[in-house]
């Protein structure tokens, strides 16, 4: 499972190289693409080769004025969350509406979303994450935007709908105490073994590759 988790990284390589150049023309730097300078013997910016030709690199950033059209547009259409239900009565959807207004509250969600629209414009990717755990003093259900660059999938997927996803993680940069607390199940032998396999290696912080099948 673990090699499986790894190809689907390196499979995505690609496209986290587009999106992070995606990113740079979007936020200003338009000039920033490596190219092998034979004097120098070494790959340089497009800004640092014009500016030794004498040339002033010039941009007009036209994406940045379209990606703020389309979340201004976002942002004024928002609308609260409401929960309609299938079954007689009305009940069961009034408390998932309340569920879900305390959800977009505590999460912030419509900023949040709002944020995870601006990557998808900029990088076609939207990830989002939901958990429960306990968190500022609170037991809840907590989301949290995932960065593209430690997202992963099965890329070999043809379904539209995603019903061919046979693997879907994201990597985790983790205390040690904080992956003592989650896989010990409890136990204080356990939590020391993890303690002895992590915490020598790599001092008080892991890197760890977390992964689960889609759909559970």
């Amino acid at each position: 499972m673990l090699l499986e988790a790894a190809r689907c990284w390196y499979a995505l390589d690609g496209a986290r190289q587009k999106a992070s150049r995606n990113e740079r023309f979007t936020f200003g730097n338009q000039w920033g693409d490596a190219i092998y300078d034979p004097a120098r013997q070494k790959l340089i910016t497009e800004h640092k080769h014009l500016l030794d030709q004498g040339v002033v690199p010039l941009q007009n950033n036209r994406i940045r004025g379209i990606v703020r059209s389309v979340l201004g547009v976002f942002s004024s259409s928002r609308a609260e969350p409401l929960v309609t239900s299938e079954s007689p009565g009305q009940r069961e959807g009034d408390v998932m509406t309340v569920t879900l207004h305390h959800s977009y509250q505590l999460n912030r969600l419509f900023e949040l979303d709002r944020r995870v629209l601006e990557y998808f414009l900029v990088s076609g990717m939207s990830i989002e994450r939901i958990s429960f755990g306990y968190r500022n003093g609170k037991r809840d259900a907590w989301v949290d935007p995932v960065s593209y660059h430690r997202f992963f999938f099965s890329s070999d997927m043809e379904d539209p709908r995603h019903d061919d996803v046979r693997l879907v993680g994201m990597i985790h940069d983790l205390d040690i105490h904080d992956v003592m607390s989650q896989f010990s199940g409890g136990s204080r032998s356990r939590a020391l073994e993890i303690r002895d396999m992590y915490g020598r290696s790599v001092g008080t912080r892991g890197y760890f590759l977390v992964y689960r099948h889609a759909g559970r």
